[in-house]
């Protein structure tokens, strides 16, 4: 999939005018309406977000997004060229612009011709529903479209509690515990948590004394942590069982902001499995939780083998001296990763060092392919600091851990 930008007008206009004269009644506009438009119409279209999919060079199919009322983004243009589809291609197309959507806290809506059964049947398989509104194709046109809707920040929390279940697997055995999958590192790993099971909504608070219970059992650190939204039920069922979890706003971003034009002192690097200041870099984030400055060598462990396999991305801040100040990591899986472990020396902070830690992690998961990038914030002024950069808060993260 590629994303376009205005300077990339002369191939939306190409696929445009192909997608035009093969369905013209497919769209509110007309064919020759857009043969008449001159390169800065094609550049302010491409000032909303524009998808293409390309297959040895050419574009083969496309869709399109534009803000048409507050809260909601119209699919428009989405078109896939006749030979090739049945292929996944407009799911794939409709995949990019509701993620889009979705992290910006925006609902997603589309006319569908009435005439159209095969497309509409497609749009309800990926998750639109039908709603009673309707509109006419274009001005004048006697064939009417149906709207669907689909809620893509919902569709952004599955597929961020679809990473929080996956993530864990590589490293962790995972275990049913009633309602909740509790994973339990192998070896010396990280040690992982319990989570709610993939589509459980139903807690008891003698959920939460066993599952609990069984951790204590096998002597792995008790902890549960869910996303409110995803599993409103369970927080009240943890206060029944007599406790108090913490509450951590959930961030996804949306539209990076500018980089501010003061330079932070520190600089960050990606640095590769070999990089022999990966060890000074998790003393230097360990330190930094720690509220200390002084920085302790680390074991690197497994993770070595993590960030040769693209599991996992390191980011480093260091001093014009060289000495590492802070650190942070992400995960990718698929098109979706987190941000965690950012951290910065107390001599070290107010400086631009977090901000500009962020944004490298952020430009390393885009390079990764990933188009949904979140993060948990310790505290409501750290997430002011990640609003700035352009995340959004999404959601509230939860945390039990009863013997911390």
């Amino acid at each position: 999939m590629c994303v376009l930008t205005p300077d990339d007008w002369e191939l939306w206009r190409e696929v445009r005018l192909r997608a035009l004269a093969d369905a013209p009644d497919a769209f509110g506009s007309t064919l020759a309406r857009e043969q008449a438009y001159g390169e800065d119409d094609w550049r302010e279209w491409l000032n909303e977000p524009a998808v293409v999919a390309l297959e040895d060079g050419a574009a083969v199919a496309c869709g399109a997004l534009f803000a048409n009322r507050p809260g909601y983004a119209a699919v428009v243009a989405m078109w896939v060229a006749p030979d090739l589809r049945g292929r996944g291609l407009s799911r794939r197309v409709l995949d990019v612009l509701v993620d889009w959507a979705g992290a910006r806290g925006l609902r997603v809506e589309l006319g569908v011709n009435r005439l159209n059964p095969v497309a509409r049947a497609a749009y309800l398989a990926y998750g639109f529903a039908p709603t009673p509104r309707c509109h006419p194709l274009r001005d004048g046109s006697d064939k009417i479209c149906d709207v669907l809707e689909l809620d893509a920040p919902a569709r952004v929390l599955a597929r961020i509690e679809q990473y929080y279940d996956e993530v864990p697997r590589l490293e962790a055995d995972a275990r049913d515990a009633g309602p909740f999958t509790l994973f339990v590192r192998r070896g010396t790993g990280h040690p992982y948590y319990a989570r709610p099971g993939l589509g459980r909504t139903a807690f008891e608070a003698e959920d939460i004394a066993r599952v609990l219970d069984l951790q204590r059992t096998l002597g792995v650190p008790r902890a549960l942590e869910w996303v409110d939204e995803v599993t409103p039920g369970l927080r009240a069922a943890v206060i029944e069982a007599g406790h108090r979890p913490r509450l951590h706003p959930l961030l996804v971003l949306g539209d990076l902001s500018p980089a501010p034009p003061m330079q932070p002192t520190a600089s960050c690097s990606v640095l590769a499995a070999d990089d022999p200041r990966l060890a000074e870099i998790f003393g230097a984030v360990s330190a930094g939780f720690a509220e200390r400055d002084e920085v302790a060598i680390h074991e690197i462990g497994a993770r070595a083998e993590a960030i040769a396999a693209g599991r996992l991305v390191i980011v480093g801040a260091f001093a014009p001296d060289g000495r590492a100040v802070g650190g942070g990591s992400t995960s990718p899986r698929g098109t979706v990763t987190e941000l965690a472990g950012i951290a910065v020396l107390p001599r070290a902070r107010r400086r631009g060092t977090g901000a500009a830690l962020t944004r490298a992690l952020v430009g390393a998961a885009h390079d990764a392919g990933c188009r949904t990038v979140f993060l948990s914030a310790a505290d409501d002024a750290a997430c002011r600091t990640y609003e700035r950069i352009g995340f959004r808060r999404a959601a509230t993260a939860c945390v039990l851990e009863p013997d911390a």
